[in-house]
């Protein structure tokens, strides 16, 4: 899967790396917690004071020109997290784990079961998917608001001899993963996602035909705060109400793309500078 690579064209010897979706969190879209992050960019430095001074305006624009657009308050606090989102049964990630496939609905012609091959640290089972029709998967529904940011971690292994895992959000109609072909217990780096308006559920694949693919260890958290680095979002100058001022409706949450953004310092509605980053 494509990494998002962004740069400061502004001083060009400066090749400063920074990522965006998917393997860090840089974004949370909904109103009433709307925040912006990204990685290898401090732009804490940018903060203002919701309610009093909030001088900075960031323009987010997505590879195909969409934008969101709003002003930089707070800085935000350090990555944390909400409650868990996935089932309790075999696969899970709590100490609870149960012989079970409760919560999991499947699609192929075999059954999800649940096995005694767990991952490390995954307690005494996992999840077992395929052995049938290629592409069969097992998925399960998990309750976050569109436009907030969750994150998925999971371990994953195929069937000797070409079993191969692979991930999809509905909500956003979107293959998490690339093929997975690892053949012993491996963990899957976290993955952010900012959750889209369609259904909320998750798929576990097995790619291959006859060959099982197992998944242990699934957790799926919203992310409450992106990190130290970055900034609450308020809707306008000086502004108190944290929502993104405008949000284009076509605007990609989730770019392989890559996105650009810009940074104007405003008084009395001028900009007196501008500050711009862009993808490559």
């Amino acid at each position: 899967m494509a990494m998002i690579r962004l740069h400061k064209a502004i001083y060009p010897e400066d090749q400063t790396g920074v990522s965006f979706w998917p393997t860090y969190p840089g974004m949370i879209a909904t109103n009433g917690s709307a925040a912006i992050r990204f990685e290898g960019v401090d732009i804490s430095g940018f903060a203002g004071v919701a309610g009093e001074s909030t001088p900075y305006k960031i323009i987010l624009a997505d590879d195909d020109g969409y934008e969101c657009i709003g002003y930089l308050a707070e800085a935000d606090g350090p990555e944390a997290y909400g409650g868990e989102l996935a089932p309790d049964n075999c696969a899970s990630s709590t100490v609870t784990e149960i012989d079970a496939t409760t919560g999991w609905d499947y699609a192929g012609d075999d059954d999800i079961t649940s096995q005694g091959d767990p991952a490390t640290g995954g307690g005494s089972y996992c999840i077992d998917i395929g052995r049938g029709t290629a592409n069969s998967y097992g998925a399960f529904t998990y309750g976050a608001t569109t436009g907030k940011l969750v994150k998925l971690d999971f371990w994953y292994k195929g069937e000797a001899g070409g079993g191969r895992c692979r991930v999809l959000d509905r909500s956003n109609g979107l293959f998490l993963t690339d093929e997975l072909t690892e053949t012993s217990w491996t963990q899957s780096p976290s993955i952010y996602f900012v959750v889209g308006a369609s259904s909320k559920n998750l798929r576990f694949f097995s790619v291959a035909d006859n060959k099982y693919a197992r998944y242990d260890l699934v957790s799926v958290t919203e992310v409450t705060a992106l990190g130290t680095d970055g900034c609450h979002v308020v809707s306008a100058k000086d502004g108190s109400t944290r929502n993104w001022e405008s949000q284009d409706g076509s605007f990609d949450y989730n770019d392989p793309d890559g996105y650009t953004f810009e940074i104007e310092r405003l008084t009395r509605n001028h900009s007196l500078g501008k500050f711009l980053y862009h993808g490559r």
